[in-house]
């Protein structure tokens, strides 16, 4: 549903203050979680799911809503409290040109403070509201990484720092996209391509190196934590419509993909890591052999 024609670079936001505090108050009973109040026009969390949580957000007088989750937002819950939705979804690996744009763009239309979020509140969303500091003009490249910082944003999530980090304000002529309620997001193929990228470069790493150590470990770190947001988001938004035994293969594999990040964030021995990298390998092509020619 679009909510807005196109629109241009060129007009001018007055500066906002960063003000970074975690201290946001809302009533017991709401699913609120890791709130942030990023700038005087800015919040960010977790995912508004009820009713309670969108009065909460009326009450700190957000007037705009910005997700950058796969789920599709709740539009309805959100207008009965005079609340606008903006969606503006991207992955784990980064925030591409045309989504940076976008939260651009929402910043220029907002009536008021914009409420970012995510799932949980934690890696995107901050990294969303970040980029929105920039734009508002209340954060700059030195100042920037305390949002991320603030919100826990795991620094293996190295596409997001460092599209964080890379934001600049864009030339007036820059064409700014339609802002939506409601956008489409990715396929399963889409997913499942993203997935095989991360396994790949995981797979390089585990045959290269006798053991994870310096940039080696760093980069396993980013793929093992990509493969499992991958496989988590997957049972999270795109099963609903699948058999029981995809849905089981899935979720199994998703709790290997688990256990996979758990060994390379721990340090474990690379022969660890491997033999529980073997077991997803053997549970994805058991779901291939099944599936993949019918995605």
């Amino acid at each position: 549903v679009v909510t807005g024609s196109s629109g241009r670079a060129h007009a001018e936001l007055p500066p906002q203050e960063l003000l970074l505090r975690k201290d946001v108050v809302v009533a017991d009973g709401t699913h609120l979680q890791n709130l942030m109040h990023v700038s005087t026009s800015i919040y960010s969390g977790s995912e508004p799911v009820s009713d309670k949580d969108f009065a909460e957000l009326a009450k700190l007088g957000v007037r705009v809503v910005l997700s950058v989750d796969g789920a599709v937002p709740k539009v309805a819950e959100a207008r009965r409290h005079g609340l606008r939705y903006i969606h503006v979804p991207f992955g784990y690996d980064g925030i591409p040109e045309e989504a940076r744009l976008a939260i651009l763009r929402a910043t220029k239309e907002a009536e008021g403070p914009i409420y970012v979020h995510c799932h949980h509140g934690k890696h995107r969303g901050p990294a969303a509201a970040a980029i929105a500091a920039v734009a508002t003009k209340c954060a700059t490249k030195d100042t920037v990484r305390k949002v991320l910082e603030l919100g826990g944003t795991n620094p293996h999530y190295a596409g997001l720092w460092r599209d964080v980090q890379a934001f600049e304000l864009p030339d007036g002529n820059v064409e700014l996209p339609k802002l939506v309620e409601a956008a489409d997001v990715d396929s399963m193929v889409q997913v499942m391509a993203r997935m095989s990228r991360a396994s790949e470069e995981l797979e390089g790493l585990l045959t290269n190196n006798q053991e994870l150590s310096g940039a080696a470990a760093k980069s396993a770190a980013e793929q093992s934590l990509l493969l499992k947001e991958e496989f988590r988001e997957t049972v999270r938004l795109y099963l609903g419509d699948c058999d029981q035994k995809f849905q089981h293969l899935m979720r199994n594999s998703s709790g290997i993909a688990e256990r996979v990040d758990a060994a390379v964030q721990d340090g474990k021995p690379i022969e660890v890591i491997t033999r529980e990298f073997k077991l997803l390998k053997s549970e994805c092509s058991r779901c291939h052999e099944l599936y993949r020619d019918n995605l």
